[in-house]
């Protein structure tokens, strides 16, 4: 706490919000009314009409004690409110005496100064000034301007003193209103609230309390503390994805299925949560939301129709993340997330949205499944993909936006956490995995500004719009080295317009395929397989082709789809960067035009 003369911020004099007081005071106003309410309710059923004898009487007893308890709960509450609602007016009143405590103090050291050239006491041509003492705020018996700067430091420090002793006496009141209603709340709530409450403790809730307190809980009493205190599990997402896994991990079954149910929007969305358990909470937020959105007054026919299509975009899949905005932002994964050794996160680029493009994704993400199998060898289950849909990128209605970096800048701190929640998550469990992002378009610029933050093994960037320039090269990305791959179809037009409209507009950005950047780049041209059979080349921008005349960078039985299987299965060094073939090459046993699947004899799956 500072002292006068180190600074000209009342605050750090009297230190504490008056806005977080008032908080408790309404907090606890708001949980008076719902006591008052339930020992009212209860009370009025004390009596049924008609039954007499021992156990009614028995009943009687225990609604009476129940409604009673209801009762001395309001009263504590309202006791604490009260104190509260007089603490925030002493701090506030105590924050004003400082100010005008600063405001003497700056009239003290000029008076000091005066002095220091024209004597001892303050000279007569001096006086008019003399106005500058705060008479307005001091009042009282403070009226007469001090004639000495000592005197008018010792009448700044009294000022001072007396806001801290307001502050001091009305911080006692409400320690001791605070202590009778968590007594209180202890005598009738039992061993939880007590265990709980000693272990929250008086002060401000960290994240680490509040991890602590819930491990401490088993089942129910989980539940019904979270019910009471339901700021305990926001507090959750403020921790580290390191610190939630680690807890998570350390919990039961049974924890981990009350938290699931009783916080679905924290941990569906809380990075070190494994992500089973997140898939459930999700889906419980998910249809929590469709129903809360057919019952709103508003037309929310567009939001149901997005909420409707993520739905049926994860069946059998990991809802992986659910954020309600509107447009909703969502990630579903294909395989196991919390088994597979090898993950992938696909992120989409311009006017990619959950309502149009999820189940294509989702398709994707699948065919990409099958593809690493291929070229990393082992079980399908070995893999997994996640459809991050995470970000809300530049659309069609406002295509300007992809010549600047504000929609990157904004997605790629959750594409950052993400990775680390990954991470975090295998680290716990102890199943190392391998961690890709393969980004296409304005989705490049997204993963290259969160691999600046966030750690991954390989990186594919495909029909980039060009990378922000604060990443120069791959030495700005957190990937090991030669692990960083980029392609550029010949026939994808769109993606240098990014890049060029980036250099009108600001000043510039990167393109991943450029030699000083750094990237290895690979073929999305035609190409050949190791066994023989053909792959189609990418003839537009995409992400995906019209599945018979067109192919993009995602599509099965394709060139570029081939070399992004190698590069994120450590098979990076037998990417095809040859030259294109002819329409000549193309014409053999091995072609089927109108399939968008690898031939039979290549993948062995159909």
């Amino acid at each position: 706490m500072a002292e006068l003369g180190q600074t000209s911020d009342p605050i750090s004099l009297v230190p504490g919000s008056v806005g977080d007081v008032q908080a408790i005071v309404e907090l606890c106003a708001r949980r008076s009314r719902v006591a008052r309410q339930a020992a009212e309710t209860v009370g009025r059923k004390k009596n049924i009409d008609d039954w007499v004898g021992q156990s009614a009487d028995a009943y009687t007893a225990r609604v009476t004690r129940v409604a009673t308890a209801w009762s001395d709960a309001d009263e504590a509450l309202a006791r604490v409110g009260a104190a509260m609602r007089a603490y925030a007016s002493a701090l506030a009143g105590a924050q004003a005496r400082a100010a005008t405590a600063i405001e003497g103090w700056d009239y003290a050291r000029s008076l000091q100064r005066t002095e220091q050239t024209a004597g001892a006491e303050l000279p007569g041509f001096v006086e008019p000034f003399s106005g500058a003492w705060p008479l307005v705020f001091a009042g009282g018996a403070d009226t007469t301007p001090p004639r000495t700067s000592a005197e008018a430091f010792a009448t700044a420090d009294s000022w001072l003193a007396e806001g801290r002793r307001w502050v001091a006496d009305a911080a006692r009141t409400a320690t001791a209103a605070v202590a009778v209603a968590t007594a209180v709340l202890r005598a009738d709530s039992g061993s939880v609230w007590a265990s709980s409450s000693a272990a929250l403790g008086s002060g401000p809730v960290t994240s680490a309390t509040a991890l602590s307190v819930l491990k401490s809980l088993r089942g129910d009493d989980l539940t019904s503390l979270l019910s009471a205190r339901p700021d305990l599990a926001a507090l959750l997402s403020q921790a580290s994805p390191a610190d939630v896994a680690s807890w998570w991990s350390g919990l039961d079954g049974g924890q981990q299925e009350a938290l699931v149910h009783a916080a679905p929007a924290v941990i569906g969305n809380l990075g070190g949560v494994a992500y089973r358990a997140r898939d459930e909470a999700n889906r419980i937020v998910l249809d929590q939301a469709i129903a809360d959105a057919k019952r709103s007054p508003l037309d929310k026919s567009e939001q149901i129709a997005a909420l409707e299509a993520l739905k049926k975009s994860a069946q059998s899949h990991t809802l992986v993340s659910v954020v309600l905005d509107e447009p909703p932002l969502a990630q579903v994964a294909v395989g196991d997330l919390d088994a597979a050794r090898n993950v992938s996160f696909i992120v989409p680029g311009m006017n990619s949205n959950v309502a149009g493009d999820m189940a294509t994704y989702v398709d994707a993400a699948k065919q990409l499944q099958y593809a690493q199998r291929r070229a990393g060898g082992g079980e399908l289950g070995d893999y997994a993909v996640i459809a991050w849909l995470g970000y809300h990128p530049p659309t069609n209605d406002m295509p300007v936006d992809v010549a600047f970096n504000g929609k990157a800048e904004a997605g790629a701190p959750a594409l950052s956490k993400d990775l680390t929640s990954m991470a975090a998550v295998h680290e716990a469990s102890g199943i190392p995995a391998s961690v890709s992002v393969i980004a296409h378009s304005y989705g490049t610029n997204v993963a290259a500004l969160a691999l600046t933050d966030a750690h991954a093994d390989h990186v594919v960037l495909l029909g980039s719009a060009g990378v922000d320039n604060q990443v120069d090269n791959v030495a700005d990305l957190n990937v090991p080295p030669g692990q960083v791959f980029a392609s550029q179809a010949r026939h994808d037009g769109w993606a240098p317009v990014g890049q060029i409209t980036s250099y009108v507009v600001l000043d510039g950005r990167v393109d991943p395929t450029a030699t000083s950047f750094g990237a290895r780049e690979f073929s999305s041209e035609a190409g050949i397989a190791p066994g023989g059979e053909t792959l189609r080349a990418v003839d537009k921008h995409g992400p995906f082709g019209d599945g018979s005349e067109t192919f993009s960078y995602f599509d099965a039985n394709t060139t570029a789809q081939f070399n992004t299987a190698l590069a994120t299965t450590g098979r990076g060094d037998e990417v095809i960067v040859d030259k294109p073939l002819t329409e000549s090459d193309l014409i053999g046993p091995h072609h089927s035009s109108g399939s968008n699947e690898y031939p039979v004899g290549w993948n062995g799956i159909r």
